[in-house]
C-alpha cells in the first residue's frame, strides 16, 4: 500500500556545501554537490528510475585583467573532482526494509575521477546603472569521468554555455539589482523557455531580498549575510 501512493510522484533532494578562499585575481576552495531525483511511473512496471550523483572535488581560479580600469577580466578555474552515482530503474520491492542510503550503496557502485575546465569573461560598462555582461563556459569539452571502482564510467558532466546580464542603482534606501541568465545556450535539444531565468534582488546592508521568474515560474526569497555565515532560502519550480 505504501508503494503504490508514491505512484506517479517524483522525489528529489539536492545539497551541496562549498568553502574557500579569495584574493583579487586569485582563489581556492573545495566544493561537495549531491543529488537524488527518484521517479516513480507506471504500476504495470514494478521500478522507479532514480538519478543520484555525488561529486567532490577542489578548484583553483584565477583572473586577468584585460582593460586598464580593471572593468574587463578573463576568468579560469581548474577542478579535481570525484564522482559517484549514475542512473538506474530499481525494482519497488526493494524498498522493503531498506533506507535510501542502502539502496544507493548496493545499486550505484561506480565511482570515477575526472579534471574540469571553466572559463569566463566578465565586462561593465561606464554608466549610473553599471551594466555588466559576462559569458561563461562551464567543464569545457565535457567533464568525463574514468572509473575507479564499479562496473563502469560515472556519467560525464555536458558542457553549459552561459551568458549573464545585469545593472545596478539605488531605490528606497536599498541597492538593487537585476539581472538576466540564458543558460545551456549549446544545447540544442532543451526548449528555450527553460533556459531562461530574470531576477530582482534588494540589499539592505546584511539582509537581501529577492525575487524573478525560473523556467516561466514565480521564485522568490532571502538572505542573511553574517559574513562568516550566509543562509539563503528560494521558492522555485522548474519543469
Amino acid at each position: 500500500t505504501d508503494v503504490q501512493a508514491l505512484y506517479g510522484k517524483t522525489l528529489s533532494a539536492d545539497i551541496t556545501a562549498r568553502s574557500g578562499f579569495v584574493m583579487p585575481y586569485f582563489g581556492a576552495g573545495a566544493y561537495s554537490n549531491n543529488y537524488l531525483v527518484e521517479a516513480f511511473g507506471n504500476p504495470t512496471y514494478p521500478t522507479f528510475n532514480v538519478n543520484y550523483i555525488s561529486d567532490y572535488g577542489y578548484t583553483v581560479a584565477a583572473a586577468i585583467p584585460l582593460s586598464s580600469d580593471n572593468n574587463t577580466s578573463f576568468g579560469m578555474a581548474g577542478r579535481s573532482a570525484k564522482r559517484w552515482g549514475g542512473n538506474q530503474d530499481i525494482n519497488v520491492l526493494s524498498l522493503v526494509g531498506s533506507s535510501t542510503q542502502n539502496i544507493l550503496d548496493q545499486y550505484f557502485t561506480d565511482h570515477g575521477n575526472g579534471n574540469a575546465l571553466d572559463l569566463s569573461l566578465m565586462t561593465t560598462l561606464s554608466g549610473s546603472l553599471k551594466p555588466t555582461f559576462s559569458f561563461v563556459w562551464l567543464d569545457v569539452g565535457d567533464t568525463r569521468y574514468q572509473m575507479t571502482s564499479g562496473v563502469q564510467d560515472p556519467p560525464s558532466q555536458k558542457n553549459n554555455l552561459i551568458f549573464g546580464a545585469s545593472i545596478q542603482h539605488d531605490f528606497a534606501l536599498a541597492s538593487w539589482t537585476h539581472s538576466l541568465e540564458y543558460k545551456f545556450i549549446s544545447t540544442n535539444n532543451e526548449d528555450f523557455s527553460k533556459k531562461i531565468h530574470l531576477g530582482t534582488e534588494a540589499s539592505y546592508g546584511m539582509i537581501d531580498l529577492r525575487a524573478g521568474l525560473n523556467q516561466g515560474y514565480l521564485t522568490y526569497g532571502a538572505g542573511v549575510d553574517l559574513w562568516l555565515l550566509q543562509v539563503d532560502a528560494a521558492i522555485y519550480a522548474t519543469e
